[in-house]
């Protein structure tokens, strides 16, 4: 299946609950909110052929675009060489060495399925070979987690985030000319949250901590059994030094297995 259609069903899936508001099934999927909409408006009206049917064919190419500027415009949509249709433009007429029009561009490079897309951050030291590596052994790593296949398994992606709050001087009312003075204290007090989402379902798990280390990973683990106490559960996290790598680990849970992602590299 190819991606478009995927992310489309995915949409949808994520629309049947009541629980997903537009904004937050735009962001799985990496959509804006109108698009969306209208996958969804599209589905009420035709229902899946209508959201699995654009409105361009494979076939033909449209009037000026040759096959050369064909060819460049796939090959730079493939590298996503631009961010707008006026940074193509000026890239094929410094390609080409003659001047095109904007509506031009802008309908040559939605016939090549050209789409503006919200790209997905990637570490600077993430290891492309590590990533593929992983890729490949992934299905591997499903079927060796010791699932007892007595309940269903819920499969996590999770993380942590530290918040603080830090003194912040504001400007006061003073004379002209005179520079006022505050006393201020360096103090710092922080909090931590472990997240977990399903990206299937949209279910998530949180919990609130003042630090993070093995023993509040442990308790964040149990909150998810507690959660959903009906299945077992499959955590995808990082390589962090209070993460456990192996399900066997004394403090991961029984229910509860592991697969850590390759270093620099949650996706």
């Amino acid at each position: 299946m190819k991606g478009w259609r995927k992310e489309r069903l995915i949409a949808l899936k994520l629309g049947f609950s009541a629980d997903n508001t537009l904004e937050d099934i735009a962001e799985v999927v990496c959509r804006d909110r109108a698009t969306v909409q209208r996958w969804f408006k599209q589905f009420k009206q035709g229902g899946f052929n209508a959201v699995l049917k654009r409105n361009y064919t494979d076939q033909g190419r449209p009037s000026g675009c040759t096959a050369e500027i064909e060819a460049y415009l796939l090959d730079g949509l493939e590298a996503t060489r631009w961010n707008t249709v006026d940074q193509a433009q000026e890239d094929l007429e410094r390609h080409f060495d003659q001047s095109f029009k904007y509506q031009a561009v802008w309908r040559w490079l939605k016939k090549c399925a050209g789409v503006l897309r919200i790209p997905r951050p990637v570490h600077e030291k993430r290891d492309p070979v590590k990533a593929q590596a992983f890729k490949r052994s992934f299905f591997g790593k499903l079927m060796a987690l010791p699932v007892t296949g007595k309940k269903p398994v819920e499969v996590w992606f999770a993380d942590e985030s530290r918040y603080g709050l830090l003194p912040n001087l504001r400007r006061v009312w003073t004379k002209k000319g005179l520079r006022p003075h505050k006393k201020w204290q360096s103090k710092y007090e922080f909090s931590y949250c472990y997240g977990a989402i399903d990206p299937v379902e949209g279910r998530t798990v949180f919990l609130q901590t003042p630090s993070v280390n093995l023993e509040w990973t442990q308790a964040f683990l149990e909150q998810i059994k507690k959660q959903y106490p009906q299945y077992e559960h499959v955590i995808f996290w990082d390589g962090a030094e209070f993460h456990p790598f192996d399900s066997s680990h004394e403090m991961i849970p029984e229910g509860i297995h592991i697969i850590t992602l390759p270093p620099c590299s949650p996706r």
